[in-house]
């Protein structure tokens, strides 16, 4: 039997092919779980809390930790996520780190990482990609104002690992004309 208010699904492949199924159980507080899969569609094992609200902003909008997108860099397990509510301003990407794809996981104290502020509003719930020169992009969203409500434009942005294993990421807000093409 299926699991009720389950969003934000990630399925995460480790380089010793093991699989790790990320997700968020909505209530409140909304939590982040792993679940270890023996295939894209089959449990295996007990899931596990991984993450969840309990820094200021994360909480600033409802008690929020969803869209969990998981990184592996240098042996290290990196769980981005976002926090606060995705309707508001506040909403944010942090991340937390372990040793273990299944935790604990350590959220980094220079969290978030990606917030409101120079034209940029809400910046939340992404993914990561890889182009063909290695370097990584963070796919995610923004709100195009202050407003409260789901006015959203998507948003991609630089994201790289400085010489400490720290996550950076620079979020920048579209220029108007692109804004105003996507509201159309």
């Amino acid at each position: 039997m299926a699991e009720d208010n389950i969003i934000d699904a990630h399925l995460f492949r480790d380089e010793d092919g093991k699989l790790y199924l990320y997700y968020v159980k909505i209530g409140d507080p909304f939590v982040i779980f792993v679940q270890p899969m023996s295939d894209p569609l089959t449990k295996m094992g007990q899931r596990q809390e991984v993450l969840r609200p309990s820094a200021e902003w994360e909480q600033r909008r409802g008690r929020v930790t969803e869209g969990p997108w998981m990184l592996k860099y240098k042996g290290t397990y990196y769980l981005m996520y976002s926090g606060s509510g995705a309707i508001g301003p506040e909403y944010a990407v942090g991340y937390a780190t372990s040793n273990s794809p299944m935790g604990p996981f350590r959220k980094f104290a220079g969290n978030p990482i990606a917030k409101q502020g120079n034209g940029v509003y809400g910046p939340g719930h992404n993914c990561v990609i890889e182009d063909a020169l290695g370097n990584l992009w963070m796919v995610y969203h923004q709100q195009n104002s202050q407003k409260i409500g789901w006015d959203r434009f998507l948003a991609i942005d630089p994201l790289w690992f400085d010489k400490e294993g720290v996550l950076h990421v620079k979020v920048t807000r579209g220029t108007d004309e692109t804004i105003e093409r996507h509201a159309r």
